[in-house]
């Protein structure tokens, strides 16, 4: 196992690295099978399992300087409805990923798709720009909040996309939607430190902070514009991030929403779910 990080009230602290065990040495392990079958009746045999190093060791893990929150961002939820459960699961599957620098975090690679077996319900979504249920609904309230923790934090993006209707209870075009296999939400860790990933939430709200140590004086949302794209509307946010040494960089994501349910941008109506 490699070495890992768990918070406490008292702050971060390295869960030790275990070195594992594994089968076996290829070319050693065929001989004395092959040799096993040929002996009448065949023998039992026993494989020598042998050590299997971790990934990440203690002294690896504390280099990447995981010691204090660098952002938090927090949403709402009425308490008790199905999509909690699936909000608070998806939250326990990514609670103490890191994200090592250059390293980009995929939602989905990590989480796998979302099924009843691994303690997902049918709850409540949004497809094809029209309500619906699947196994899985209100994870995307996990990837608005991760979205938002990790813009405050500075660090960056591959592959997200915005619900296709604003929800109000989300900061108005800040917001990520999750499907499987697509579409995902990629955190990238553009910082030189590791970022951990945790998420707590009570019965009525979810907090996700990512841990590191702080390479931003700032992170601010310096501008927000909106253009019409035929019958939606796309909404940029404008980053503006300050780091320790004084020097400014801007950035923006954009976010895109429909006039109404089911209106597509082009004027078309998307088609009613099936079933």
């Amino acid at each position: 196992m490699d070495a890992g990080f768990t918070v406490t009230a008292t702050g971060v602290s390295i869960t030790p690295a275990r070195v594992g065990t594994t089968c076996c040495d290829p070319e050693p392990t065929a001989r004395a099978m092959l040799g096993a079958l040929r002996q009448r009746p065949p023998a039992p045999l026993d494989l020598p399992l042998r050590p299997v190093p971790p990934r990440r060791g203690d002294e690896a893990a504390a280099r990447l300087g995981i010691r204090e929150p660098v952002a938090s961002f927090t949403t709402p939820h009425k308490c008790c409805e199905a999509r909690v459960q699936n909000i608070h699961r998806i939250a326990d599957l990514v609670r103490g990923q890191v994200i090592e620098p250059a390293q980009t975090y995929s939602i989905n690679e990590s989480v796998g798709r979302r099924t009843t077996a691994r303690g997902f319900v049918e709850a409540p979504v949004i497809a094809n720009g029209r309500s619906a249920k699947d196994i899985g609904g209100g994870v995307s309230q996990f990837a608005t909040t991760l979205f938002n923790a990790a813009w405050f934090a500075g660090l960056g993006f591959g592959e997200y996309q915005s619900h296709s209707l604003y929800i109000t209870r989300y900061p108005y075009g800040r917001d990520a939607t999750l499907g499987y296999p697509s579409p995902d939400l990629e955190i990238k860790n553009t910082t030189p430190l590791g970022v951990l990933i945790w998420p707590t939430y009570t019965g009525t709200t979810l907090t996700v902070t990512p841990y590191s140590t702080k390479t931003y004086a700032s992170v601010t949302m310096s501008g927000q514009t909106r253009r019409p794209q035929g019958t939606c509307t796309s909404i940029i946010s404008q980053r503006t991030r300050v780091g320790l040494d004084g020097k400014t960089t801007v950035d923006s994501t954009t976010a895109r929403y429909r006039a109404e349910e089911g209106l597509n941008c082009d004027g078309t109506r998307a088609p009613e779910p099936s079933g």
